[in-house]
């Protein structure tokens, strides 16, 4: 699953502001800025983000079960795969609305 320290090396492998990476992938930028901030935001939000990477080819990079940077991804549509499995059954602590909540 990304997380804030993800979140933000993932745009600057791409070179991305957060009203870019906002933009790419139809998240706020508050949601993008409470990620980044280490605070919980929603699964909805948090399969965008992962999803809008994967398709920009970069894939996160796991050792012994924990995110350790980000790579380019050798495969995009798997990259988009592995992130969508990585999402199934996350529950993060709602900080705000979700996709499409006002």
């Amino acid at each position: 699953m990304i997380d804030g320290r993800t979140c933000r090396a993932a745009r600057g492998f791409l070179n991305w502001s957060t009203r870019r990476l906002a933009i790419q992938a139809d998240v706020p930028v508050a949601r993008i800025l409470d990620l980044e901030g280490e605070r919980s935001i929603e699964a909805p939000w948090l399969r965008r983000l992962a999803e809008t990477f994967a398709s920009h080819g970069v894939a996160p990079i796991v050792e012994n079960g924990r995110l350790v940077g980000v790579r380019e991804a050798e495969n995009r549509a798997e990259a988009v795969r592995q992130a969508r499995r990585e999402m199934v059954g996350s529950t993060p602590v709602p900080a705000g609305p979700a996709p499409g909540e006002g």
